[in-house]
């Protein structure tokens, strides 16, 4: 198992292809950066060709996974990630 994050998780889902995404106010997984927001292998080691658009200026209160395996995240952000 991996060190995982350096902070708290707040939502957890199970993507279609056993990848896990996680959000909430960590802001490392296993030592490489991801700012509140990350995709894991299904072992638990960070995903490193999922980059999270965008700055998250707070932590995510919300995760929602869409069939199409992208996954939506949701919280009181004071700037808007860009599409």
């Amino acid at each position: 198992p991996a060190a995982g994050p350096d902070g708290l998780v707040t939502s957890i889902g199970v993507l279609a292809d056993d990848r896990i995404a996680i959000s909430g106010s960590f802001t490392s997984v296993n030592g490489s950066m991801a700012n509140r927001a990350a995709r894991l292998m299904p072992g638990g080691g960070k995903d490193f060709n999922f980059n999270a658009p965008g700055t998250l200026d707070s932590a995510p209160g919300a995760l929602a996974v869409q069939p199409d395996g992208r996954f939506l995240i949701g919280g009181a952000f004071s700037m808007p990630a860009p599409r």
